[in-house]
């Protein structure tokens, strides 16, 4: 056999391990694929593959006089990637497991092609990681930053602006940064097609290197200018441009203007094209041995293996079901006999409205003077966009909130556990029409407390692993606060959270 024909027999290698991974993987790639069509974000997604395909063929010159060989220490690649995929399915962390189902693609080409063709081809296949639709984690950190950096230079232009939390109040009128303003469209825009542009353009590493970090950075502080630049038109204008549609094409008409501008500098420090010399440093004529032939359907059958085991095990791992609240009774219990009894909605006008909750209670306290609110929930068995515990869609104030309040002051407040272990746990402070609210939230799960999400995943896999079927909850402690003073409404919801995390 040829080095070419054995060339054939790698491609329907890559073929069936790409085959294999989506049938044994089909839920984790529809929903990549599901995000791609439903979210304006990662349209981009579509494109990724072709274009990883198109640079592994602009290459083929560097690495087709090589002869593709077995690499059994990729197998191991293979491993971590599919434990991780595990472990993020026990705990339901879709993003995790979408980065883990591409790794192990990656992984099973790196097998079958060996290291020295992967190596050459290393970033095409590492590009396949943009097919992951991430970034929604960081919306509400770029909002924050948007709204500071715009604040910051409304200021600097000596026009009075008074800001509470995403909330911009000028003399001409009211501003609000929301999520489509939070600039993550334009960031992973530009890192999807700067990162491209970074290496068919510079062969330097560290040219490489700076380019893609200037395609984070720009973007981010670009996108505060846009916010500034909006607003000052609205002001300008006496509201009348920029309050609308239009001000989402002045935003993205900037926008092209910042990248053209960012390619157009790096044309300037553009390299001279890599030297596309064979590699004829090892003669692969003649005929591939037995052990070769007989190699290479070994580890074809032992990357589908290694892909099919992993769903296997988190099918056994998560039958255990886990309890649900009971309606409040540790509530009742908790305040029972300490001057404090359950009383009738008080009508506040809030309560926490989280997805996918299968079973809660809303229970209120008072001792004759003071009033305060118990909220739990309990999510079942998790699903991905459906019940899940730690999820940033469970906000305090969803959108159909909105109208009626807002989130006007956010921190957090250290509490002590029943043996003395500092707990921090998220503080709010929600703003309606009538009345402020002062909010704290945590998630108990089984015997432990934590408002720490990434914390509350491992103690839900220490539980998946060791089949624990205890509780899950969400907790929210809620009461009304004066609206010049939220100080001691804190102190008190404090000190109730303090006695109820002695009892449970």
């Amino acid at each position: 056999m040829k080095s070419s024909d054995y060339w054939v027999k790698a491609a329907w290698g890559v073929f069936l391990i790409a085959l294999l991974s989506i049938s044994i993987f089909f839920d984790t790639w529809r929903s990549i694929v599901e995000t791609w069509y439903r979210s304006s974000s990662y349209n981009h997604g579509f494109v990724i593959a072709p274009i990883s395909l198109w640079l592994c063929w602009s290459r083929r010159s560097t690495y087709l006089a090589l002869c593709p060989t077995i690499s059994w220490i990729a197998l191991i690649a293979v491993i971590a990637n599919g434990f991780l995929w595990l472990v993020a399915d026990l705990v339901n962390i879709q993003v995790v497991k979408q980065f883990a189902v591409v790794g192990m693609l990656i992984s099973g080409f790196w097998v079958i092609l060996g290291d020295r063709i992967t190596s050459k081809i290393l970033f095409p296949l590492g590009y396949l990681f943009f097919m992951v639709p991430v970034g929604s984690d960081l919306i509400a950190p770029l909002m924050e930053f948007t709204a500071t950096f715009s604040v910051y230079l409304i200021r600097l232009t000596g026009i009075p602006v008074f800001r509470e939390g995403l909330n911009l109040t000028l003399t001409s009128g009211n501003w609000t940064v929301a999520e489509a303003c939070s600039g993550i469209n334009y960031l992973i825009a530009s890192i999807s097609l700067g990162f491209v542009y970074a290496y068919i353009t510079f062969s330097s590493y560290w040219k490489r290197v700076l380019f893609m970090l200037l395609t984070i950075i720009v973007p981010i502080f670009a996108n505060g200018i846009r916010a500034f630049l909006i607003v000052m038109l609205g002001h300008f204008s006496n509201m009348t441009l920029a309050v609308g549609v239009d001000h989402i094409i002045y935003g993205a008409l900037f926008f092209g203007l910042v990248m053209m501008l960012l390619f157009y500098l790096g044309s300037f420090w553009k390299d001279p094209p890599i030297s596309q010399t064979q590699d004829l440093s090892i003669s692969h004529q003649g005929t591939v041995t037995t052990f070769a032939n007989q190699a290479f359907f070994s580890a074809l059958f032992l990357v589908g293996f290694l892909n099919l085991i992993w769903p296997v095990s988190s099918v056994w791992l998560s039958k255990v079901q886990q309890m649900p609240e009971n309606n409040g009774l540790d509530q009742k219990i908790a305040f029972s006999g300490k001057g404090w009894e359950s009383v009738q909605d008080p009508q506040w006008g809030w309560t926490p409205r989280f997805n996918g909750v299968s079973s809660d209670s809303m229970m209120y306290f008072s001792n004759g003077q003071d009033i305060f609110g118990v909220y739990r929930a309990s999510f079942g068995r998790e699903s991905q966009g459906g019940s899940e515990l730690v999820n940033s869609q469970n906000v305090l104030v969803t959108s159909a909130q909105h109208i009626a309040w807002k989130t006007v002051q956010t921190g957090t407040v250290q509490l002590k556990e029943y043996d003395d272990k500092p707990l921090v746990v998220d503080q709010a402070v929600l703003g309606g029409s009538e009345r402020n609210l002062v909010v704290l939230r945590w998630y108990q799960i089984g015997a432990h407390n934590t408002a720490d999400p990434y914390r509350a995943k491992w103690l839900q896999l220490i539980k998946r692993l060791s089949k624990d079927s205890s509780s899950e909850l969400q907790v929210v402690l809620l009461t009304e606060a004066p609206r010049d003073d939220y100080q001691q409404a804190q102190f008190f919801l404090k000190n109730i959270a303090q006695s109820w995390l002695t009892v449970n």
